[in-house]
């Protein structure tokens, strides 16, 4: 399988001839439209696993903003800035995740980077969901759930 931050070269050559296949499927998709900005896409299940994907290979990770129904992330990786927004159903499941390149090229700082070692060598990111404190909370495939706080970053660093 090919790392998830090399899946836009793949996915940019094989799949935009497809594009009504791949949609159809759930698969990664690129917008043929939005190619000069929109890296990948990807809807469902397959939303799912990619999001787990791209936060464990970023370099850096930054929560940009959240409300319930989108996260929207600053990640870079081998010095490439994207944006990475997550759209949220009616109960948090992740639904559409879309990558595209930052505009303005801004890297992200990181303070998020632990996240690679809270995901570990779990799948998927089924669900978040932003509590009445602003705390979002991010449920993995296994039931596990971890908060985006300074606390939890903590736990996982060692600090």
């Amino acid at each position: 399988m090919l790392p998830a931050f090399a899946l836009p070269l793949f996915v940019a050559a094989s799949l935009t001839a497809s594009h009504g296949a791949a949609h159809a499927a759930g698969d990664a998709v690129v917008d043929p439209q939005h190619t000069a900005h929109v890296v990948l896409e990807a809807r469902g299940a397959r939303a799912q696993r990619m999001l787990a994907e791209l936060l464990v290979d970023a370099d850096a990770i930054d929560l940009l903003s959240a409300d319930a129904h989108t996260l929207h992330f600053a990640v870079a990786h081998t010095g490439e800035a994207h944006d990475l927004i997550v759209r949220l159903g009616h109960t948090g499941r992740i639904q559409t995740i879309v990558l595209q390149r930052a505009p303005h090229g801004a890297p992200a700082v990181g303070t998020l980077s632990w996240l690679a070692l809270a995901i570990g060598d779990r799948e998927a990111v089924r669900t978040a969901t932003v509590r009445n404190d602003g705390v979002v909370l991010l449920e993995l495939d296994d039931g596990s759930r971890i908060p985006l706080t300074d606390e939890a970053g903590d736990d996982y660093v060692g600090c």
